[in-house]
């Protein structure tokens, strides 16, 4: 999901090279598909399109984590309603599973404009996701910047609509949230660099709002999904590497998990809304999205956990969180003191123990009432899932 910072990009030749007049390079990747777009059907019986145009579809941070499932799921959703959807990915690194693959960096304007030409939806995923390691400015240029940029670009080449992926980290204060709906208000004080950057991203966004560009804003709360470089990748390495020998804060502290696929498929309800309802009820506002109810993180963890075969610490093997919060500031510290030399990314900070010790949970229905929305995987669904993910190769997490 990080349209920045990726890794070694593919050997694979492109089709086409486009340079920006600064010199940066957005490699353009035709994928081998159909022209409409479609995967090859099971049966040779002919899937009868009621619009033979495709929806093209503009997806940032398609190759990411998030990425990857709205693809799949926008492609069952539009195929199951007869629709035709060309999706074009934007990310540091080749989307195979995209009808085309744009390579670049969302930072750099000429790249972003490049890849919205001939769009009819952008759907930006891509964000710097971080919980204080990354200095501001790199949050904000990517985050902040790289929204003006898609925006810029998609009032600039007439694109119809744009759905943006928050994060319920925007209203997070450092205190307990209980039972919030959308009604909850921006803090005075941000947690830190990333959600402010977020919020700040996702009021241009709203503000954008008009007859001539439709946005909407989905908030993600806690994701979780195979290949999740984020919450499952941490908690399991530290369980392998023997590192999670207690847990953080009061076994009351709730947490709002969601699924990354019933995440997908909320994108993918409102990718196709806002075009096809007249007028769309969804335009202009923002939604969370959940799936279940807000459970504590650690015994959340430890069902994947035991059933891998590692032991997890018990509930009553944990810390206070003043002192969690201590080592946090502590972390962060000497990670900014041997920065020069060293670039260490700890996993507890002050940010992630004020999540870890403060109740958040969901209270909304809007989604469900104005999209319609209901998750297409239930927890026990998404926990098979995942579990059958990690099960086959736990060492890939």
């Amino acid at each position: 999901m990080d349209a920045r910072f990726g890794g070694t990009q593919s050997a694979r030749p492109p089709s086409i090279i486009r340079k920006s007049s600064i010199g940066t390079e957005a490699r353009i990747y035709a994928i081998p598909r159909f022209l409409d777009g479609r995967r090859r059907a099971k049966s040779d019986s002919a899937i009868i399109m009621h619009d033979h145009t495709p929806l093209r579809v503009l997806l940032t941070g398609g190759a990411g984590f998030l990425g990857k499932r709205v693809i799949s799921e926008l492609r069952e959703l539009a195929e199951s309603r007869s629709r035709l959807v060309h999706i074009r990915s934007l990310d540091l690194l080749a989307c195979e599973s995209a009808d085309e693959s744009v390579v670049g960096d969302i930072t750099d304007a000429s790249v972003v404009d490049e890849a919205t030409r001939k769009i009819d939806v952008v759907i930006h995923a891509a964000a710097m996701i971080d919980w204080g390691n990354t200095p501001q400015s790199r949050l904000f240029a990517v985050n902040l910047d790289g929204t003006r940029h898609v925006l810029s670009s998609a009032r600039r080449h007439g694109v119809r609509a744009l759905l943006y992926t928050g994060t319920m980290d925007v209203v997070m204060d450092g205190g307990p949230l209980c039972a919030i709906d959308e009604s909850q208000p921006y803090p005075a004080r941000f947690l830190d660099a990333y959600s402010e950057s977020k919020a700040l991203a996702e009021q241009e966004v709203l503000r954008a709002n008009d007859d001539g560009l439709r946005t909407v804003v989905l908030r993600a709360c806690g994701m979780y999904g195979e290949a999740d470089p984020y919450h499952m990748e941490n908690v399991l390495a530290a369980v392998r590497d023997g590192k999670l020998s207690f847990r953080i804060g009061s076994p009351k502290t709730v947490f709002e998990h969601v699924y990354v696929g019933n995440v997908a498929y909320a994108h993918a309800l409102a990718a196709l809304a806002i075009v096809e309802d007249e007028p769309p009820t969804i335009t202009g506002r923002k939604y969370f999205v959940t799936d279940q109810d807000a459970d504590n993180f650690f015994e959340f963890m430890r069902e994947f956990v035991e059933r891998l075969g590692y032991e997890f610490p018990p509930a009553s093997r944990s810390i206070p969180g003043p002192v969690a919060m201590l080592a946090g500031r502590a972390n962060e510290a000497f990670a900014k003191l041997v920065q020069p030399l060293w670039k260490l990314r700890p996993v507890l900070t002050r940010s992630s123990v004020a999540v870890l010790t403060n109740s958040i949970s969901i209270a909304s229905s809007r989604l469900r009432d104005d999209l319609g929305y209901a998750p297409r995987y239930t927890p026990e669904e998404a926990f098979d899932r995942v579990l059958r993910y990690y099960a086959q190769d736990p060492g890939d997490a």
